[in-house]
Formats: C-alpha cells, structure tokens, sequence
C-alpha cells in the first residue's frame, strides 16, 4: 500500500519546481481569483440573491428535484464544515503564524465564485428518473458537458477520473479519518471507549447510526443535516463566542496581529519558517482544504435541489464557503489568537517545534520547516544514557501508567516521566532504580520497532527566545494528517482556558461535525459508484454496506497509508473538474443570466444582484 500511495501523492502534490507549494494548490486559488474576475465577484455582488433563493423566494411546488435550496446547502455545509474547521485551522496558525488567517479569509471569498460555478453546472447536466431520482455531480457535466462542445472522448475519461477519485476518496478521507479523530477526542475527553475492543464497539455504534441515515439516500440525509448543520454550528460558533467575550479587550489586538503577521510575521509567530510566504501558503491552503472550492464534491449535493434554474443553485451554492471559511474557520482563529496559543518557539533534536502554552498544559508541535507542514512521522527513535552506569541504547520514551518489565526496561525520566525501552530496541539499557535519571542525546538515529514505526521522545527541554525561560515539556506529536488530533487538542485547551468543561463541548462538536461529513460523502461516493455503474441497485447497496464497515474499521486502525492514498484520491478530484470549469464557463454565464431575469421578474426589478 505504501508505494502505491506514495506514487499517487508523488503525482498529485507534484511541487512548483524551486518551491514547496504543491501545484494542485495554485491551480485552485489561481482559478478561484480568475473566475472572481470574470463573474466581476459575483460572490459579492450576489450575496442578497443567495439568501434571498435559499429562503424559496424563486421557487415553485412543481419544480423537479429532491430536495430544497436550504437542504441541499446544509447538506454540502455537512461535508465540509468539519474536523478541518477545528484542527485544520489551528495547524494553518501553527506554521504559518496569525497572518495566515486572513489569507484564509480571502481564499474563502474567492471560493465562492468557484462553489457557484461548479454547483450551477452540477444542476445543468443533472439527470432526474421518471421516478423523481437524481444523479448528477461532477462526472456528469464533465461527460455531457464537454460532449456539448465536440470534446465528448476527453469528457468521459475526466469523468471516469472524477468518479474513481471521489469514491477513494468518500471511503478515507470522508469516513475513516472522520470516524478515527472523533473517537480519538471523544475517548479523551469523556475517557470512554479508551482500549482497542471498546474503539471497534465505538466504530460499530457509530456505523449503525451512519446506516440508519444513509440507507434512505438524499432525502433521508437532507433531512438530518438540515436538522444537524444548524444546531452544530450554532454549539461551536457560541462557544467561540463565550471565548471571545471573556477575551473581549484582547480581540481589536487579536485583529491587528492577524494583518499585521500576514504581512510582517514576527519572531513569535516563527520568524523566517512563519514568513510572508510560508503564512500565504498555509492560509491558502486552509482556505481551500476546508471549503473543497474548485474539488467538484459539492455539486452532487446541489444537483439534487428542486429547481428549474440551475445558477439559482450556483448562487445559493457560493453562501457555503463563506459559512464554512469566513465565519466558522475565524471564529476558531480568533479563539486561538486572543488566548495566546500561538506565540513561543523554540528549536529541539534539530527540528523547528513550536511550544503550545496552555493555562494548565503545554504541548509541542513537531513542524518541518523545510517543506513547510507538520512531520509525517508518528515516533522516532532517541538514545539514552544512564547517568548512574553510564549504559546506553535506543528507548521507546513516554509516560505510562504502568511498568511492564516483561515488555522493556524502564527507568525514570528527569521529569519523573517514566521511561520504557522496547522490545527490538539495539541493545537494552540496565533497568533503573525508582529516582533513577537518564540524557537524552538529541541526535535523529534510524530504527525501527518492527512494525515499521520510527520513534520519538515524549518529553524534551525547550526555551522561551523572548523571555529565556526553559524547562520539560511534555511532546505532543502532531502529523499533517494523524496531527489533526493534536489540532483539535491545541484549539480544546484554548476552549479550557475559559471553562474547564468545555473541551466537552468540543468534543460534541466534533463527533457532529464528523457525523454529517461521514453521510454526505456516504452519498457522494455512492453518486460516483452509481455513474460508473450505471446505477445499479445492488451495487449501491453493497457499497452502503461497505461504507458502514469502513466506519468500523476506521474507528481503532493504524491509518497512515490509507489516508494518505485517499488524500491523494481526494485532490486528484480537482485537475478534472478544473478543465471542466474552464471550457463550461459560457455555459454558466448564459444560466446566469437566465436566473437573473427569472429573479428580477419575480421581484419586480430591472436588475438583481448588482
């Protein structure tokens, strides 16, 4: 599984060559500015058409489709107000310091044009049964779409793409990374399901409810998230809220440092690593991981929507990065800003690692700052000295609540943290008596454990630059994919800051926010399988089935390559649907258009949206 999803992310994060942005990255903002320009920023201008259209303003009782304006934007606010929201923006900070919020921000205006095109497409080539079912997406405009304009051999193999990309990327990115990170908050928090066998009866119980939803396809699914996407987001933003209140004097402060690090990072916020360059990166690429503009996901959730006027959808669509990104994803920032989570570095083994100060925890994230995103690696391997014997080996180091001598030898930390050795470790280390201390040497060996995991220290000294304070912290080790944990945790300990309950709160939150993601994209894979399939009812079935499983799985296993395949999987979405949106872009123009007359007839205007 490794070097396929090495080979497959090789190709999709292909680099800008002399840089370490990936090109997938610049193709989405790069489109998102050009279609803002030749929409003349629709996503501004038309902002009271869309909540005028989502109220059912230009609606009629017989016109085809499933589902409504307000539930087929609920229902794509569902799968992508997310973990990313918490985690994903509280990393973005982490690297690229405060000044990346508000790259986000833009990037999440700018999304909009790109939600509203794709969603107005998603409803032109939508196919409606005589029995009322829907199918439509991504794949079917790039199909029928590009036939339209004599391009019908290309269509169906960029169609063929997008399916196959969408589905890999329902099953991993959109359902095991959703299921393991909120079994992994919420076992924290509450201290349940905490063992492996209590971790499958979490997946299983989850999956259940997953079923329950998904087995009654978007009406069913519509139904919960227009129920769910409400209240969920009501729950985090008030908590934001709650925050920002009792921080209300440091909130003009928080504001200033956000434009000011965005053009002029400081030493706090990681000097060169956390630069103008590094904070465009990390905002433009929260802004656009969060919101899947330019993806081509959304559109299957908006092609269901009842509607004659396929732009009405687009408009509608382009209200969902703005909720998404510029309300939900900032209110998370300014959370973290205004708490001061973000201000101390220091450098440890060689490696650039921000120092998380919270008011009762620290907490370290492990950021390479070379390629600029968290390290992939989970553990790494450090060497040991006895200071009483002098004996050395390679150690497996981290507290543990127990000493399993018939597993390694153990020996007590200078911070009274204890330390193991594991079993394959290079030599063994003599057992230590209780007081004991060791040195850790700060080099980097190679090694494993046999079973594949490089290791790392759970407790290292850091110090303050600014203040010259140092002391023991304890580790926590954060990845570009598994960190999101450790980014959920970084946001929970702002959250405690306040009101020592509310990491509870948070936890709801999360479990919620990965509940909606896991039915939608239960559907959105489900609408992939069935273009390639040709909608069959078995296979729609069984691939419901195997949704729920993945559910299970997902809950208690070791996900690394998997996610990684389906990030890949996932990104891999958008080269074909871009190509899609170039060449469909007069067609979106003349719907445009069409809606705008239909509007301003039945408002009584002239003109709409201007």
């Amino acid at each position: 599984m490794k070097p396929i999803s090495e080979f497959i992310s090789d190709i999709i994060f292909f680099k800008v060559p002399f840089t370490e942005v990936p090109a997938v990255l610049v193709m989405l903002a790069v489109t998102a500015l050009f279609l803002s320009v030749y929409f003349r920023f629709i996503n501004l201008r038309a902002f009271g058409l869309a909540l005028r259209t989502v109220r059912g303003r230009y609606s009629t009782k017989d016109d085809p489709g499933r589902i409504s304006h307000f539930q087929a934007l609920a229902t794509a606010l569902s799968g992508t107000v997310g973990l990313g929201n918490i985690a994903g923006v509280a990393l973005a900070i982490g690297i690229g310091g405060p000044g990346a919020v508000l790259w986000m921000i833009v990037m999440g205006f700018l999304g909009m044009t790109s939600k509203f095109v794709e969603c107005t497409l998603g409803v032109k080539y939508r196919k409606v049964g005589a029995d009322g079912a829907v199918q439509g997406g991504g794949m079917f405009y790039l199909r029928d779409g590009l036939k339209e304009k004599g391009l019908g051999g290309l269509g169906m193999i960029l169609a063929v793409i997008f399916a196959v990309a969408c589905i890999g990327g329902a099953l991993g990115a959109g359902n095991m990374f959703q299921i393991n990170q909120a079994h992994a908050q919420v076992s924290e928090t509450f201290n349940i399901f905490q063992d492996e066998n209590s971790a499958w009866m979490f997946g299983a119980l989850v999956a259940v409810l997953v079923g329950a939803v998904i087995i009654g396809g978007i009406v069913w699914i519509a139904r919960v998230t227009e129920f769910l996407v409400p209240i969920m987001c009501a729950i985090y933003i008030a908590a934001c809220v709650i925050v920002l209140i009792t921080h209300a004097g440091d909130v003009p402060g928080a504001l200033g440092t956000i434009v000011k690090e965005a053009f002029a990072p400081s030493a706090a916020a990681g000097g060169a690593a956390g630069g103008f360059i590094v904070a465009l990166i990390q905002g433009i690429r929260r802004g656009v991981f969060s919101n899947e503009a330019g993806v081509g996901s959304a559109a299957i959730a908006h092609s269901a929507v009842k509607t004659r006027k396929p732009a009405s959808e687009g408009v509608v669509a382009l209200l969902e990065p703005f909720v998404d990104t510029v309300v939900v994803c900032t209110m998370t920032a300014l959370v973290i800003v205004v708490t001061g989570m973000w201000k101390v570095n220091a450098d440890v083994a060689g490696d650039s690692v921000t120092l998380r100060k919270g008011p009762d925890s620290n907490a370290l994230e492990l950021v390479d700052y070379n390629r600029g995103q968290m390290l992939k690696v989970q553990e790494k391997w450090q060497r040991v000295t006895s200071v009483a014997s002098g004996k050395a080996g390679w150690i497996v180091a981290g507290s543990v609540s127990e000493l399993e001598d018939e597993k390694g030898v153990h020996a007590a930390g200078e911070d009274g943290a204890v330390i193991r050795v594991a079993p394959g470790s290079k030599e063994e280390v003599e057992k230590l008596g209780e007081g004991g201390k060791v040195t850790v040497e700060t080099e980097r060996p190679s090694g494993e454990d046999g079973k594949g995991n490089s290791r790392v220290v759970v407790w290292a000294k850091v110090s303050n630059p600014e203040t010259g304070e140092s002391g023991w912290v304890r580790l926590k080790d954060l990845t570009e994919r598994g960190g999101t944990s450790g980014g959920i945790w970084l946001t929970s300990q702002a959250f405690k800051g306040v009101i020592g309950w509310f990491p509870m709160v948070l936890a709801v939150a999360v479990f919620l926010f990965a509940f909606s993601t896991m039915i939608t994209w239960s559907y959105y894979g489900e609408q992939a399988l069935g273009f390639l399939t040709g909608g069959n009812r078995a296979v729609a079935l069984g691939y419901k089935v195997l949704f729920c499983l993945c559910v299970v799985i997902g809950s208690a296993a070791s996900l690394g390559n998997i996610l990684n395949l389906s990030d890949a999987l996932f990104f891999a979405m958008v080269i074909p649907n871009l190509i899609g949106l170039y060449i469909l872009l007069p067609v979106v123009k003349r719907e445009l258009q069409k809606f705008r007359e239909h509007a301003a007839e039945i408002d009584g205007k002239n003109s709409v949206g201007e």
